[in-house]
């Protein structure tokens, strides 16, 4: 943590922020997409976990959850088309692959000013919720883990994966903390969630993230197959 030169918007901190609420907004089952029951069950148990530390947990959605989905889509394409360098001479023919099937539908910002204008709008509408709900609970991955080669098979494995992933994108899109912490096998594979916080509210993610280990357990290392 703290300001480095190479990243204009890093600012020192302190990691211990200003007392805040233990209010949860819990998200088992995130809009735009289909969830796992196992994995759902596995955020309702960090939900439980986080209870029991005396956290106060309330199943709820944030807001513009789709909207955030859609921009970050928007600004991947459009950082692809200015990438300075051939894409190719950075990454190999797998990931070449997902990406010109993960984003063939997917059109870039018709301007720089309107992408960044919806996406400080999804920021405004999330901060504001926090200060309600200072923390976001929901799953890492909404669907099980995919075997070797799915997510290049064709056009709708690809989307399947992103639909995966998908609440991992809000805070990849507005810059925000998240921990990420194991909470058990959901038919023989590991689960998690991830803790997310506001701007600079490591430390809020990193507690909540510490109850829910020494509830469930540490989990890992595991052996890999």
């Amino acid at each position: 943590m703290g300001a480095h030169r190479a990243d204009p918007q890093s600012v020192d901190v302190p990691l211990h922020g200003a007392p805040a609420s233990k209010r949860v907004a819990l998200v088992p089952e995130p809009a735009g997409g289909e969830t796992d029951p196992a994995i759902a069950e596995g955020v309702r148990r960090a939900g439980r976990a986080l209870e029991e530390a005396g956290y106060d947990v309330e199943e709820v959605d944030p807001p513009r959850v789709l909207d955030t989905y859609l921009a970050w889509s928007e600004l991947m394409t459009t950082n692809l088309a200015d990438v300075p360098v051939p894409l190719d001479s950075v990454l190999g023919p797998d990931a070449l692959r997902f990406l010109e099937l993960s984003t063939e539908d997917f059109v870039a910002a018709a301007s720089d000013a309107i992408m960044h204008q919806t996406r400080f709008g999804i920021a405004r509408a999330w901060r504001e919720f926090f200060m309600t709900y200072p923390l976001v609970v929901g799953p890492t991955w909404a669907l099980p883990q995919f075997p070797l080669g799915f997510d290049i098979q064709d056009k709708e494995s690809a989307l399947r994966v992103l639909e995966t992933v998908r609440f991992v994108l809000p805070a990849n899109l507005l810059g925000l903390p998240a921990a990420c912490v194991p909470v058990g096998l959901a038919n023989g594979l590991p689960t998690g969630v991830q803790v997310i916080g506001d701007l600079f509210r490591e430390d809020l993610c990193l507690n909540a993230a510490e109850a829910i280990e020494q509830s469930v357990g540490v989990l890992t290392p595991i052996d890999p197959r």
